[in-house]
């Protein structure tokens, strides 16, 4: 009876491990979230969505929406079909140029005087350079989370990303902390 009881929890185990790493991944510094119905990538320097699949390859399952380009952003399934329709209909976008990304400026509200502005993009370099930091599914939620500073070094920056496996939506928080005197 011992016996069989060890085969199935490792069993079991191998099952659990199998199905996460069908969900969400890291592929090189890059992540790839996908639920039931909707998939999305984050980039690992840059913190915002869009993985180049020449670089991070798209994980086996995903759904690739773009063409003429190896950009994977968000695709979404919102008829709940099993992504029978090949062209998805669900809020997608293709991360590129124009713009693809983030930014913060620090300067005076209100000013006519411009502050120091800080931008990560697809389209030209990060000026915040970070990585994916946690990656991980528990329950029936994926997250990522991305941290970096400021090229200055007086702004620590971390992006959460949070998807519930049954959801066409996810959720970012952004947290933003003064490392400089």
């Amino acid at each position: 009876m011992k016996k069989i009881s060890r085969a199935y929890s490792t069993i079991i185990f191998a099952m659990l491990v199998f199905q996460t790493s069908l969900i969400a991944q890291m592929v090189g510094t890059d992540a790839y979230i996908k639920g039931q119905y909707m998939e999305f990538g984050i980039n690992g320097l840059g913190g915002f969505e869009g993985v180049d699949t020449s670089i991070s390859p798209l994980p086996a399952g995903m759904h690739m929406r773009s063409t003429g380009n190896d950009l994977f952003g968000i695709v979404g399934n919102p008829q709940k079909n099993g992504w029978l329709d090949s062209l998805y209909d669900g809020d997608f976008f293709t991360p590129g140029s124009p713009e693809n990304g983030w930014g913060i400026e620090i300067g005076i509200t209100g000013s006519t005087v411009a502050g120091t502005f800080f931008g990560n993009n697809c389209a030209w370099p990060q000026q915040m350079n970070g990585s994916i930091t946690s990656f991980a599914t528990v329950g029936s939620f994926h997250t990522a989370i991305w941290e970096g500073n400021t090229s200055a070094g007086d702004l620590h920056l971390k992006i959460n990303y949070t998807m519930h496996d049954t959801a066409l939506f996810y959720s970012t928080t952004v947290s933003i902390t003064n490392i400089s005197s």
